[in-house]
C-alpha cells in the first residue's frame, strides 16, 4: 500500500505513440452507445481504430453502432448473430474483437463506460514498452447520492488498492476489463481465454492472473486514464454483478488466493475479535483504542490513496463502511469456491 501511495508514473520518453486497437462488447447497450461511444470515439490520438463487438443483440444497438460508423470511419461493428464458440458470453465477443484487431496494441473497455478525458488512449497506451506488455487502469464508478453508491465505491476502492497494490510490488493478480490494455502478441501467444474457456468470467481477472510476470506489467493511475462506469442501481444488481466476479476467485494462482485469503481473514477476523472481546466483558477502553489504532492508521492511508483515485467522497464514512465488509464477507465467501456461471448480460 505504501508504494501505491507514493507513486509516480514514471517519466517516460516521447516515442512515436503506436497505432491501437480498442475493443468493446457490448450486448443491448441501445441506451449507452450513443452517450459513450462519441467520447471514445473523439480521443485525441493520432493513429487507432474502434472495434465494438455487437454481441446477440435484440435492441436498437446494431442500428446506432451503423449510424455512428457513417459519421466515423474509423468505428469498425463485428456483429455476432449466433455463437457457435466453445468460449462462453463475453470471451467470445471480446476474441471475436481481438482476431479481428488491426494493431497489435489492445485497449479494453465496456459499452457502459467512458473515459474521463480525450487522453485516456495516449495515458494508457504510453507505458508500453519491449519489456512492458500489460497495462492495467482504474476503472471507478460514477458517484451517486445513496447508500448503496457509498457501499459500492467502498468496495471498488478496496479491490483496485488490492490490485494495483501488488503490482507495484512486482505481483500483479487482476486487472479489470473496465479499462485494460495488452499486446495481441500476448494473447495468442497464451491461447487466450483457452485454460478457463468453460467459464463465463475471467476475461479480465483471469487472463491476468495466468499471462501478467513481474516484468510485463505495470500500472496507470493517472487521473485523464479513468474509465468510469455506470454503477448498479439496486441492491440486487449488485450482488448478482459480485456473485459473477467472484465466481473466477477459485481459479487464481494458488500464491494470490492465498492473499487474498489472509487479507480477507485479517479484516474479517480483526472485527470479529472485537466483538468476542466485548463479550467477554474485557475492557471497552482497551477495545476502543484498539479500534481507533487500526482505523486511524487506514485513514491515513486512504487520505492519500482516495485522491489518488478521485473518492475522497467516502472518507467520512470509511469506518462504518470498513465495518460493514464484514457482512459483504460473510454473504460472498460461498462464492469464491463455486465454479457456477453467472452471464454476463
Amino acid at each position: 500500500m505504501r508504494r501505491l501511495v507514493n507513486y509516480v508514473p514514471p517519466s517516460l520518453p516521447n516515442l512515436k505513440l503506436p497505432p491501437v486497437s480498442v475493443i468493446i462488447c457490448a450486448r443491448n447497450e441501445a441506451h449507452h452507445l450513443p452517450i459513450h461511444l462519441p467520447k471514445i470515439l473523439s480521443q485525441d490520438y493520432p493513429n487507432y481504430e474502434v472495434i465494438v463487438v455487437n454481441d446477440r443483440s435484440t435492441d436498437q444497438s446494431l442500428a446506432i453502432l451503423q449510424n455512428l460508423a457513417q459519421q466515423h470511419s474509423h468505428l469498425k461493428i463485428i456483429n455476432i448473430q449466433t455463437t457457435h464458440n466453445q468460449l462462453k458470453g463475453k470471451k467470445n465477443a471480446l476474441d471475436q474483437g481481438i482476431n479481428n484487431a488491426t494493431h497489435n496494441y489492445l485497449l479494453m473497455t465496456d459499452a457502459d463506460c467512458y473515459p474521463a478525458s480525450n487522453q485516456w488512449i495516449q495515458q494508457m497506451v504510453r507505458n508500453f514498452s519491449e519489456e512492458k506488455k500489460i497495462i492495467l487502469g482504474y476503472g471507478p464508478y460514477l458517484v451517486k447520492n445513496s447508500f448503496l453508491n457509498k457501499c459500492i465505491q467502498y468496495e471498488t476502492f478496496q479491490t483496485a488498492i488490492n490490485y494495483l497494490s501488488f503490482a507495484t510490488i512486482s505481483k500483479p493478480y487482476m486487472g479489470v476489463g473496465r479499462n485494460l490494455a495488452y499486446v495481441k502478441s500476448l494473447y495468442k501467444k497464451g491461447a487466450g481465454f483457452e485454460s478457463h474457456k468453460e467459464l463465463l468470467s475471467g476475461d479480465d481477472d483471469l487472463f491476468i492472473n495466468q499471462f501478467a510476470s513481474t516484468r510485463n506489467t505495470t500500472i496507470e493511475i493517472s487521473p485523464q486514464s479513468f474509465c468510469y462506469s455506470i454503477p448498479p442501481m439496486s441492491w440486487r444488481a449488485w450482488y448478482r454483478q459480485k456473485r459473477r466476479h467472484l465466481t473466477t476467485g477459485s481459479h487464481y494462482k494458488r500464491e494470490y488466493q492465498f492473499y487474498l485469503a489472509l487479507l480477507s481473514l485479517s479484516h474479517f477476523g480483526f472485527y470479529v475479535s472485537l466483538i468476542a472481546l466485548l463479550v467477554l466483558g474485557y475492557s471497552g477502553t482497551m477495545i476502543i483504542i484498539v479500534y481507533l489504532f487500526k482505523i486511524g492508521i487506514q485513514l491515513f492511508y486512504a487520505r492519500f490513496l482516495s485522491k489518488k483515485l478521485n473518492l475522497t467522497n467516502i472518507l467520512p464514512y470509511t469506518p462504518l463502511l470498513d465495518f460493514l465488509m464484514i457482512v459483504y464477507y460473510v454473504i460472498f465467501f460461498p462464492y469464491l469456491f463455486t465454479c457456477k456461471s453467472i452471464p454476463w448480460k
